[in-house]
């Protein structure tokens, strides 16, 4: 196995229950599943998060992973010429088995979970907006909802949590 560091770690998750780690990797876009006990991380898979082959004109880039609020979903998302989110479900022991792609526009820098679950949002950087999609809590699948919100040059999302 390939030292995790080495591959330009961006972001890592963590499932619901904190059995789990989710790691992407910016650039070479590989997404690397790991046990999580005692406060130690065991190695189980590498997948893909895009197939989109890289050129000397960097068209292939993960940015943001999440899982779903119920753990039955890792989302990533991709940037270059992919431009979309590819939807993983979480296996019994952890593992994660592709599901599908959904586009999105252009350059999608960070993309959230609303905490119900039922909405995901996608900040894409090169078109000024922040796109809303509907969330299928069964399939994992996205749905288009023509829901946008525009601003400058979106980065990064986060819902405010409420005071108690």
């Amino acid at each position: 196995m390939q030292d995790p560091c080495r591959l330009w770690p961006r972001h890592i998750a963590f499932s619901p229950n904190h059995k789990y780690a989710y790691l992407l990797n910016e650039l070479d876009a590989q997404l690397m599943v790991y046990s999580w006990h005692n406060d130690s991380l065991s190695y189980l898979q590498t997948l893909v998060s895009t197939t989109v082959e890289d050129t000397a004109n960097a068209d292939k880039g993960a940015s943001a992973i999440r899982v779903s609020p119920d753990g039955k979903f890792v989302y990533t998302s991709n940037r270059g010429k992919a431009n979309d989110l590819t939807i993983f479900q979480v296996q019994p022991d952890g593992l994660l088995k592709e599901v599908a792609h959904q586009s999105t526009g252009p350059h999608p820098r960070d993309f959230i979970i609303d905490p119900t679950g039922h909405f995901l949002l996608v900040a894409t950087r090169d078109d000024n907006t922040v796109r809303v999609y509907k969330r299928d809590a069964t399939t994992g699948l996205l749905s288009e909802t023509s829901q946008m919100i525009t601003l400058p040059r979106p980065v990064a999302l986060l819902f405010a949590q409420k005071n108690k």
